[in-house]
């Protein structure tokens, strides 16, 4: 009798124990911070302006489009053909929304190629285009007026070497550029820094890494609006297909951050007037309207290059 009465304690005793871990290890594991999962959606395009490769010329690269905030949108096609006399094409669309009945379109050239041109944005009446080394500044004609060394000023990015791709304003007289992508397979990164024009220079104040999902294989350009940053990356397919847009809405100096929402990009069935869109449909620019509308402009293969708008 003694001996159970000493086995039924020691098994009380164990089955305590036992719950005491367990209610350890729940407390432990409350907080190890989890990774949040993005939200996913799919917003619909619709075509509202179409922008034509002009006869004669080789400015056939589509990379980036910005608003002035007033109803206009600029766009730019640049000469990227090794060999050639390289230079830029910007169009300017007063009323874009309504370009379906205007027509109206203005055309400038630019004097040189402006690299890949594939993030453009404005800000007070000038145009900033991302160029390699350099931030290229010009009118909204079209007219170089400035060109911007990068000063990384001791800023860490994580980068053997440095080439901005993307460009936005961001805020106080700040811009956040894209300067390249770092870690291969699950671990890739996009790299933006922070930064003002300062002098000569645009000089770096800080730097952040977005984590890149599956299938973001392509960097595309980036804008900022409504507290959120939006970066337009395509998977590298042939033909191009497959876009999406990270938006991210928290990033501080050094961090690595993650997307909140992923935006698949449904690739619209027609164009503007009804031609089927076939054939590669690359987003590359991107810009916001004030209501959160977005809008983007894609390289097509069957049709001409356009931009879409946002239409849920």
């Amino acid at each position: 009798m003694k001996n159970q009465k000493q086995m039924r304690r020691k098994t009380k005793k164990k089955i305590r124990i036992t719950q005491m871990l367990l209610a350890l290890l729940f407390v432990i594991l409350l907080q190890i911070p989890v990774e949040a999962k993005a939200a996913t959606v799919t917003k619909n395009f619709k075509e509202v302006v179409i922008v034509k490769t002009e006869d004669g010329t080789k400015c056939g690269n589509f990379g980036c489009i910005a608003l002035d905030g007033k109803g206009g949108l600029y766009a730019l096609k640049t000469d990227t053909t090794e060999g050639t006399p390289n230079y830029s094409i910007l169009y300017y669309f007063a009323d874009y929304k309504n370009y379906k009945n205007t027509k109206s379109c203005e055309k400038y050239k630019v004097n040189q190629s402006l690299g890949h041109g594939n993030g453009m944005t404005y800000r007070s009446g000038k145009l900033y285009v991302a160029d390699g080394q350099k931030i290229i500044k010009m009118s909204t004609k079209g007219v170089v007026e400035a060109t911007y060394g990068i000063d990384l000023g001791g800023v860490s990015v994580g980068l053997g070497s440095i080439s901005a791709s993307s460009i936005t304003y961001y805020k106080s007289d700040t811009y956040i550029v894209g300067v390249g992508k770092t870690g291969e397979d699950a671990n890739r990164k996009n790299v933006y820094v922070i930064g003002s024009i300062e002098g000569s220079k645009f000089k770096v104040k800080s730097s952040f890494k977005v984590k890149l999902p599956d299938k973001c294989d392509m960097n595309q350009d980036i804008c900022y609006g409504n507290n959120c940053l939006y970066i337009v990356t395509s998977q590298d397919t042939d033909p191009i297909v497959n876009n999406k847009i990270l938006c991210v809405t928290s990033f501080g100096n050094g961090q690595t951050v993650n997307p909140t929402t992923i935006i698949n990009v449904k690739k619209p069935d027609l164009s503007m007037y009804g031609n089927e869109m076939s054939g590669k449909f690359e987003a590359e620019g991107i810009a916001i309207e004030s209501d959160g509308t977005i809008v983007i402009g894609a390289n097509c293969t069957k049709v001409n290059d356009g931009v879409f708008i946002s239409i849920n």
